[in-house]
């Protein structure tokens, strides 16, 4: 089905949607319902709607027998080379002509180079469609095999292209069948042999193209090619039917064009993307080599950019230095942006007109669309079919030519395209339908309809600002050169990469410490290495490590006071009396408030370990990691140990910190029994058996009150929504140890006809467990203080 198919049944679905819920529709149109949304999520969680599997197969593709296919690719091949050659020939014969030096006329050599240019062109196009012809199922020579044999070998033959240039040069754009880079000026290009051959006696070869038909032919040589050599009378072992030889056979070969003198890549609108397929290359000579992928090659693109293109490319060839080409280009689009911010006051309309037009061909009819499907080319359509009648419509191939309107404001840009034709028609009918499509008469309120009042003149800017952002200022950004284009901001996030490549403070060095795998046990133990490199100085990295921690140094004894300062200023334990100003200079005051403090910070420390570590972030939540109690600088004092009792950790004035590593079903446990494996304080193992209950949801359609067995089971009435929209009657929550779960009585409810629905019976207990302990788990204060 067609691309057009598609979206008119999407369109169809999203229709008979509209008012309906979801299980009221048909089959079909809920799985494209669901297509569509999966399609949405995928473009905004993943950045993509396919995901792409590669796989390496073994092929072999014989043509022993019937050799017609390869035969015929050769011969073109050869075919091409003879006019590759031909056209360079005839090139050094207009070079002669025009200096007046050689036999053949200057427009007679000029000729036959455009004739060999087409022919190879031509046999290019017949190469590239035996391919197609390959990949294409009822072919006569159809073969996958074949087709992925051709991409795969391409591929790598591209790649390793790719390793030796960037190698000794610089990579511009990869293709599948060639790679355009930036060798050095000092790297040896071609070279010139004197031969004895009277008809060729110089013969030239290019070291690069030698250096991968070297690469390509040790690595990807046939070994075992088979000729077919028919017998001849003259050989007395001939039988009529001949023999196959064997031999190496490499057809595989690079080709070099240039050098040119300048290459233009285009940069993305979005970050970490890159264009492909898209350049302009220029000859030493200045003209233009080669243009591929850009909006000045393609059929109904904005004229306005197809101009501003057509005359930016030439300006990158201007100017010694790289700030005044940009200078030069960046003078091209100011000028087009003049155009658009004076609304076209300098140009005159017809020319506004054709530079603010788009065309674009529509490859079904109008009625093969869905109603609600929207689109520029289906908008104007629809109004062609207004304005001339639907005669006009009923055809494939209809040419709509259009400009964007500004009203109404409230919509989308697809339905605010203006058919072109309706400024052809009588003033009258102009006016009608212009009132009709705008929904505004404030554009037709002059004596003439004026265009200039119509046009979305915001939509033609950011239309021509992205091109200019693709082509100039983001690569000038991005080669450190200030915004020739001011008047185009920059996307948000180009100040990021601009700032890491110039910034003052951008990193320049990465420094990372190589270290073993350790033990489980040794988790929390500090190295000797560790210590060492604690007392290095630090070095940039891109997320410091965590100091490890040393030995402890022995603690300072606090400062002694004497028994007389106490009781001069202190009196008895009991004293309340005001502290005066001789209590401030006596000579003992510093020791003893080095003493206070000291005391104050044990205090203020066993109370921090007392409180939970919830209530200490919520206090203090800028406190690093490493100062909270049980923390890994903490741990680093106290060994790891395995299978310790769980009331004998340390730090028992407070609960435990207890982080789940791992949930595990045994065999050897009693069923509905798992094993946790948990981690104390970031410092001890333990192991332990966690017995959960089974929780199972039963939707009845009478009260359990009035099934007297039900009081047995603990079934508490809960309210929540059942999936599927079913309608929750009476709906209790079960909870039941492993045994009453697997024995009969469930089954038995299930059955009932007083039971609805039962759900979440076939959750895995060990689903269960992962959910319910999450990752960190707590001990009861009451119970924990008893033990």
């Amino acid at each position: 089905e067609g691309e057009g198919g598609r979206s008119g049944a999407l369109a169809g679905a999203l229709a008979a949607a509209a008012g309906r819920s979801f299980h009221e529709l048909s089959s079909e149109q809920q799985f494209l319902l669901l297509k569509k949304r999966l399609a949405e999520y995928s473009r905004k969680a993943h950045k993509k709607i396919y995901s792409v599997k590669e796989e390496v197969h073994h092929a072999m593709v014989c043509q022993r027998e019937n050799p017609f296919f390869v035969d015929t690719v050769r011969a073109f091949r050869d075919r091409r080379y003879v006019y590759k050659d031909l056209t360079k020939k005839w090139k050094r014969e207009a070079d002669l002509a025009a200096q007046g030096k050689g036999e053949y006329s200057l427009r007679e050599a000029q000729s036959r180079c455009v004739l060999y240019e087409s022919l190879q062109l031509a046999h290019k196009c017949i190469l590239n469609s035996f391919y197609g012809y390959v990949m294409r199922k009822g072919s006569r020579w159809y073969s996958m095999e074949m087709g992925g044999v051709v991409t795969h070998q391409g591929g790598n033959i591209i790649k390793m292209a790719h390793e030796l240039v960037t190698a000794v040069g610089l990579a511009l754009e990869l293709d599948t069948d060639g790679i355009w880079c930036c060798l050095p000026a000092s790297f040896p290009e071609n070279f010139t042999f004197r031969t004895t051959n009277e008809k060729k006696k110089r013969y030239n070869i290019s070291y690069p193209c030698v250096m991968l038909n070297a690469d390509v032919a040790l690595k990807y040589t046939n070994h075992q090619y088979q000729d077919f050599a028919p017998a001849t009378p003259d050989q007395p072992w001939a039988t009529g039917e001949g023999q196959w030889k064997t031999k190496s056979e490499c057809s595989i070969f690079f080709e070099v064009d240039g050098p040119y003198l300048a290459m233009v890549l285009p940069a993305s609108r979005e970050e970490g993307k890159s264009i492909k397929k898209r350049y302009a290359v220029f000859n030493h000579d200045r003209s233009l080599a080669e243009l591929k992928g850009f909006e000045i090659k393609r059929r109904g693109e904005l004229k306005l950019i197809k101009v501003f293109q057509a005359q930016v490319f030439g300006k990158f060839l201007e100017g010694s230095t790289l700030k005044q080409c940009y200078e030069a280009v960046g003078a091209v689009a100011n000028d087009y942006l003049d155009i658009l911010h004076t609304r076209g006051r300098e140009v005159a309309t017809e020319e506004l007109v054709e530079l603010l037009v788009e065309s674009r061909t529509m490859s079904g009819a109008l009625s093969d669309y869905a109603a609600s499907q929207k689109s520029l080319s289906l908008t104007c359509a629809r109004r062609i079919s207004e304005l001339l009648g639907p005669q006009m419509v009923k055809d494939k191939g209809l040419s709509c030519t259009y400009i964007i309107a500004r009203q109404p404001v409230t919509d989308p840009v697809a339905a605010r395209a203006i058919p072109l034709a309706v400024f052809s028609v009588e003033e009258r009918l102009k006016r009608h339908f212009l009132g009709r499509w705008l929904k505004d008469g404030s554009a037709l309120a002059g004596e003439t309809v004026d265009i200039r009042d119509i046009l979305d003149w915001d939509y033609y800017i950011e239309r021509l600002s992205g091109a200019i952002q693709k082509i100039i200022t983001i690569p000038a950004a991005v080669q450190q050169i200030p915004n020739p284009v001011p008047r185009v901001a920059h996307p948000t996030w180009l100040a990021k990469v601009v700032t890491a490549q110039s910034g003052k403070y951008r990193q320049n060095q990465l420094q990372f410490q190589k270290t073993g795998p350790r033990d489980l046990e040794d988790i929390g133990v500090p190295t000797a290495s560790a210590c060492a490199v604690a007392k290095a100085p630090a070095s940039v990295s891109v997320m410091p490590p965590p100091a490890p921690v040393c030995p402890p140094v022995a603690a300072v004894a606090p400062p002694m006071v004497s028994e007389a300062f106490t009781r001069t200023h202190f009196g008895t334990p009991s004293s309340s009396a005001e502290l005066g100003r001789e209590f401030f200079r006596d000579k003992e005051f510093g020791s003893w408030l080095a003493r206070q403090q000291m005391r104050w910070r044990d205090m203020a420390k066993l109370r921090l370990e007392s409180e939970p570590s919830a209530k200490r972030l919520k206090r203090n939540p800028s406190a690093p990691a490493e100062t909270l109690p049980g923390s890994q600088t903490q741990a680093a004092t106290e060994s790891l140990s395995v299978g310790r009792p769980l009331g004998r950790t340390p730090s028992s004035a407070r609960a435990p910190r207890l982080e789940v590593l791992e949930v595990r079903a045994s065999p050897a446990l009693p069923p509905g029994v798992l094993k946790v494996f948990l981690l104390v304080d970031g410092r001890t193992m333990h192991t332990m058996r966690v017995e959960l209950a089974r929780q199972v949801y039963i939707n009845s359609r009478v009260p359990f009150e009035s099934l007297p067995f039900m009081g047995s089971l603990g079934a508490r009435p809960v309210s929540y929504a059942l999936p599927r929209r079913k309608k929750a009657l009476h709906l209790y929550e079960l909870e039941l140890d492993e045994a009453s779960f697997t024995s009969e009585s469930l089954a038995k409810i299930s059955l009932m006809p007083e039971t609805e629905g039962m759900y979440e019976s076939q959750i895995p207990l060990l689903f269960r467990a992962v959910a319910h302990l999450g990752t960190a788990v707590a001990l009861h204060r009451g119970e924990y203080s008893m033990r």
